[in-house]
C-alpha cells in the first residue's frame, strides 16, 4: 500500500474544475498511491467534501478524509462535527493499512496556546473580527473544545501503544510551535491570528508515543520541508489557495507581471484576474506539479 495525505485542497475557493481533480487523480495514480486521507479544508461544504472523497474511491483510490474549520461551518450540530454520518469519514478513528500500521484521522482544533500572554476574551472579540470560524458553531469556549478532544484521543492512542501498532497521525491544525510563523514589519498584526493555528498540547501528547512515526498536517498554509522532532517526523505540505501557489508566483514572474517584492495578496489576486485565460493555461500545464509538492507519500509493508 502506498498512502497520500493532503491538505487545504479548497475546491470551491480555487475554483478547481472536474478536470482539474481528474488531473489530481492522474497524479495520485502515476505516483502509485492506492490510498489518499484528505486531512481537512477539502471545500467550504461537507457535502462537497463527502462527494470528492468518493470521487477518488471510484477511480480507485480509496480515499478518507477529516474536517478543517471550512468544513464545519455548514454543521448545525457540534455532535456531527466529530462524528459526521459519512463512510469515508475518519476522525477519532483508526484505519487499518497493514497488520503493523494504522492511519488515525483527527480534526484537531485550536486553544489560543500559540499567541502567549493573549486573554480568551482577546482572542474571541479577534475571532468575531475577521475569522471564518465565528460562524462555527462548537457549543463551548475554544479551549474546552480541545480538552474534550484530546479527553478524547487519548485512549484512542493508548490502544494502538499497547497493540504495537505504528502510527501515521494525519490532523488539520498545527500540533507544534516550530511550525509557527513570526512576522515583522508591516506584517506584524497577522501573528495575532497564531492563536487559531492549533494546539501546542496536541504536539505535547503525540510526543508521549514512540509509535507514531509521523504527523501530517495542514491549516497554516505554508510548506515546510519534513522535519524530525523527538522520534516523529511532521509533515505540512498544504495546497493552499491559488494566490499561494509556486505555479502561481512563475506565471507572475515569467510573463513579468510583478516582481517578488511586490507580492501582496491584493496585488496576486488582481494580476491574475487581469490575465485571467493566460493563467488558466499555465495552471492546466503546471497544475501536476502543484499536487505533487502537496503530497506527503508513505509506503506501508
Amino acid at each position: 500500500m502506498k498512502l497520500a495525505i493532503m491538505s487545504d485542497l479548497h475546491v470551491d475557493r480555487n475554483y478547481l474544475t472536474e478536470e482539474d481533480l481528474r488531473q489530481l487523480i492522474q497524479v495520485l495514480k502515476e505516483e502509485n498511491v492506492t490510498a489518499l486521507h484528505l486531512a481537512g479544508d477539502t471545500s467550504n461544504s461537507p457535502a462537497q467534501t463527502c462527494a470528492i472523497a468518493a470521487k477518488f474511491s471510484n477511480a480507485g483510490i480509496e480515499t478518507t478524509f477529516n474536517f478543517g474549520n471550512h468544513e464545519l461551518g455548514e454543521i448545525d450540530d457540534p455532535k456531527q462535527m466529530e462524528d459526521y454520518p459519512d463512510p469515508h469519514f475518519l476522525n477519532l478513528k483508526g484505519r487499518s493499512l497493514s497488520e503493523s500500521t494504522t492511519l488515525v484521522g483527527f480534526n484537531g482544533w485550536y486553544d489560543y496556546g500559540f499567541l502567549p500572554g493573549s486573554t480568551t476574551a482577546e482572542n474571541e472579540k479577534r475571532k468575531e473580527l475577521y475569522l471564518y470560524d465565528r460562524a462555527i458553531l462548537r457549543g463551548g469556549k475554544d479551549p474546552m473544545i480541545m480538552d474534550q478532544l484530546l479527553a478524547r484521543l487519548k485512549p484512542l492512542l493508548d490502544e494502538l501503544s499497547k497493540k504495537k501498532q505504528t502510527v501515521l497521525f494525519a490532523t488539520h491544525f498545527v500540533p507544534r510551535p516550530e511550525f509557527i510563523l513570526w512576522r515583522s514589519g508591516g506584517s506584524k498584526r497577522w501573528n495575532l491570528l497564531n492563536a487559531f493555528l492549533g494546539s501546542p498540547r496536541l504536539g505535547e501528547l503525540l510526543a508521549h508515543y514512540p509509535n507514531i512515526t509521523d504527523v501530517t498536517f495542514g491549516h497554516t498554509h505554508h510548506r515546510f520541508p519534513p522535519t524530525k522532532i523527538g522520534s516523529i517526523t511532521y509533515h505540512c505540505r498544504p495546497f493552499g489557495y491559488t494566490m499561494e501557489w509556486r505555479l502561481t508566483y512563475r506565471f507572475l514572474i515569467e510573463n513579468q507581471l510583478l516582481k517578488p517584492e511586490e507580492f501582496r495578496p491584493r496585488t496576486i489576486k488582481t494580476a491574475v484576474r487581469e490575465n485571467r485565460e493566460a493563467f488558466d493555461r499555465f495552471k492546466t500545464q503546471h497544475l501536476a506539479e502543484e499536487y505533487r509538492e502537496s503530497l506527503s507519500l508513505f509506503s506501508v509493508e
